[in-house]
């Protein structure tokens, strides 16, 4: 009944180019505040250090942190579903995503 129960990887985007041109200027999750209201959103640097968090996906990652761009560069995200009716190892998903200028 649920597309997005067997697609979520694929509706994850792999990059962003927030130029502000209006194409992919954010990270556009639109399934998670309509199925997965309760989800934890993280992206990291390669370092570790974590960028953005959110429970839930009111507000869209911009490609920022602390209110400036970063840079050109690969960023990696943790997104937990939090759907108690889903095994622990199928609510995490992880992979990288590109910011691109």
């Amino acid at each position: 009944i649920l597309t997005v129960e067997n697609n979520i990887n694929e509706l994850i985007p792999n990059a962003i180019s927030p130029n502000g041109d209006g194409k992919n200027d954010i990270w556009n999750l639109t399934f998670i505040e309509t199925y997965y209201p309760n989800a934890e959103i993280e992206i990291y640097n390669r370092w570790g250090q974590r960028l953005f968090h959110s429970i839930g996906y009111k507000i869209s990652w911009d490609g920022t942190f602390e209110g400036a761009p970063l840079p050109v560069a690969t960023y990696y995200y943790i997104v937990n579903l939090n759907d108690p009716n889903r095994k622990d190892d199928e609510n995490i998903f992880k992979g990288a995503i590109l910011i691109m200028k």
